[in-house]
């Protein structure tokens, strides 16, 4: 009894001195020490999960068979290959990889260790890319990635990948993993790229010398392409010039010819002949390349679209906020029926958001037809819309007015319960109306229909008249061919002063610019920009101009008639890229169906 007891004891001091497994603490990915990111200011991100750059260790009595990801400064090898991934891969893309909780090199000996560990590292993964998603990618499309077990959890996370995410990805590329028929089959979001710039699919590829070598990576692997030909046949490919590889349309395996290096494999989790640790190291080039195309196709095929919304809508005011695009256009229906105008929002120039009745009859006391041209401005921290109500003939009858917000969606309230313009100046009907706001400070305003346009200077309020310095109050800048719809960009120190002719029910709508040295002009017609195309739509006209991010990217947003309309009202809101030459003279946009490609603030 007393040896018994003797050897219970003993046996319970080696199980109390036994080390005891621990999973670490999450990391927390509202801190931006749980990150790797390089923000190049580019339209689309390269979202990366590492490989396994850890391995068991034993800290006092505690084991730990995951990185201990809640401290990145413990993570040294993770982030050398989130730095080296970064420089291979990304090229001019944003770049986000995320310190997570992978397993431990050790646990790959073993396929039960794998199974219980696996669902810790993939907790950090989905998390990390909800958080990406939710707050950094801000609507951007993006790039997925991910290398040996990054690529594992890759694949599962493209399994998880929401249909409204489908659509922002550019590319998955599954490196140095498997996707089988299993896991095809459970997932829309991965579709098996064709080529080298199909977009929304998903590369995968693993290097041996011959099948026999395949691993734990590669068995049983469905998808596969050649990273260095981009063919899914076995037409062979030569890389540095000494290398042949070749894809086996029977294993999905990428077999390499010609290599003679030793001492490359991690035994034992990997025999000679399998190339595991060169994915990246090989075709890095190739991928980078790859990567660049795939975008480069997936703005192409992402553009805004020509109309950039549904409905009838005329006279659109383009302008930013708060890096987001705004357009206030007319709503385009009988007079009668013009008592409220729309408001739509985009990140990108794609994708718009309506915001109903920003401005409407509710808040406008005076107003009982006709709400037109809204232009709108942002100043002390509110926004100003400036309207015409009421097509004004004769004073008394409507006019120029202003409403004001605190939120670019409204709604906008009437601030003066009476027009600002009410009557008729130098011949100029008070509609279409234009705010600038010029280098030093002063907020002039552009107006006029009837063939004729003033200029006023507003007050510090933007809710009065001042005079000029000749104590005058209006002054005509009227150039030849003037009908209506001033606007005024000023790029470079040059004034572009803009406008439409013709009729704006009719084919001859169109817009015409003048260039000066001060906002009184003068200005001397330089031609025609915007028109017809007969084979597009019909009275291009009173536009807008907005400024991309890029040094001199323009954007011009117009109305148009569709092939086929009968009713003068039957107009819909467009964008087109405005583009200058050399001598900054504006060169003439062509309409189409595509619209813009997607481009963020």
């Amino acid at each position: 009894m007393k040896i018994r007891l003797l050897v219970f004891a003993a046996l319970a001091a080696v199980v109390s001195c036994a080390p005891r497994e621990r999973i670490p603490a999450a990391p927390d990915y509202d801190s931006p020490e749980a990150w790797y990111v390089t923000d190049r200011g580019a339209d689309v991100d390269l979202f990366y999960i590492s490989s396994t750059e850890t391995f068991d260790a034993t800290v006092g009595r505690k084991v730990y068979h995951y990185a201990q990801a809640a401290d990145s400064a413990a993570c040294p090898g993770m982030r050398a290959e989130m730095e080296g991934v970064d420089r291979i891969l990304a090229g001019d893309l944003n770049f986000y990889s995320p310190f997570y909780r992978q397993m431990s090199m050790e646990t790959y000996l073993d396929t039960a260790l794998i199974d219980s560990r696996f669902p810790v590292a993939m907790e950090d993964v989905r998390a990390a890319f909800k958080h990406y998603v939710d707050e950094r990618s801000d609507g951007r499309p993006f790039v997925l990635a991910g290398f040996s077990q990054g690529g594992e959890l890759l694949v599962e996370l493209l399994k998880e990948l929401p249909d409204s995410l489908q659509d922002r990805l550019v590319a998955a590329y599954v490196l140095g993993w498997k996707i089988t028929p299993e896991d095809l089959a459970a997932s829309s979001a991965i579709r098996p790229a064709q080529g080298a710039d199909d977009t929304g699919v998903t590369i995968c590829y693993n290097s041996v010398d011959s099948p026999e070598h395949a691993s734990f990576v590669s068995s049983g692997n469905t998808v596969a392409i050649n990273p260095v030909n981009w063919c899914t046949d076995a037409t062979p490919a030569v890389l540095f010039d000494s290398l042949t590889v070749t894809l086996d349309p029977e294993t999905k395996l990428l077999l390499v010819d010609g290599f003679e290096g030793t001492g490359y494999a991690w035994k034992p989790y990997f025999e000679d002949g399998c190339y595991h640790t060169f994915e990246i190291r090989w075709y890095g080039e190739s991928l980078r390349e790859n990567i660049a195309e795939r975008c480069e196709a997936y703005q192409v095929s992402h553009t805004s679209g020509n109309p950039l919304f549904d409905g009838w809508y005329a006279d659109p005011e383009a302008v930013v906020f708060e890096q987001e695009y705004w357009i206030y256009p007319t709503y385009s229906h009988p007079y009668e029926e013009q008592l409220f105008m729309d408001a739509f929002s985009s990140k990108d120039l794609v994708h718009w958001t309506k915001h109903g009745k920003v401005l409407s009859k509710d808040n406008i006391s005076w107003l009982w037809r006709a709400l037109w041209a809204p232009s709108v401005v942002r100043k002390d921290g509110k926004y100003y819309l400036f309207f015409g109500a009421n097509d004004m003939h004769e004073k008394g009858e409507g006019g120029i007015g202003v409403a004001v917000a605190d939120n670019p969606a409204g709604p906008f309230k009437d601030a003066l319960g009476h027009p600002l313009v009410d009557e008729v100046v130098n011949g100029a009907q008070p509609i279409d109306q234009f705010v600038f706001l010029d280098d030093d400070g002063t907020y002039y305003m552009y107006y006029g229909g009837w063939g004729h346009c003033n200029l006023v200077k507003l007050g510090d309020d933007l809710m009065s008249l001042v005079p000029f310095e000749d104590g005058s109050i209006y002054k005509e800048v009227t150039p030849q061919g003037y009908v209506e719809g001033p606007f005024m960009l000023k790029r470079n120190g040059t004034y572009y002063f803009m406008w439409s002719e013709g009729g704006w029910t009719g084919p001859d709508y169109h817009v015409a610019y003048a260039r000066a040295d001060s906002p009184f002009g003068p200005f001397k017609r330089e031609g025609t920009i915007l028109e017809s195309d007969p084979a597009v739509a019909t009275g291009a006209g009173h536009h807008s101009v907005i400024r991309g991010r890029g040094e001199d990217e323009y954007y011009i947003v117009y109305h148009r008639h569709p092939l086929g309309a009968t009713d003068g009202n039957n107009r819909v809101v467009c964008i087109e890229r405005l583009h200058f030459d050399a001598s900054g003279r504006i060169l003439p946009v062509r309409i189409t169906f595509e619209g813009v490609p997607a481009s963020r603030l």
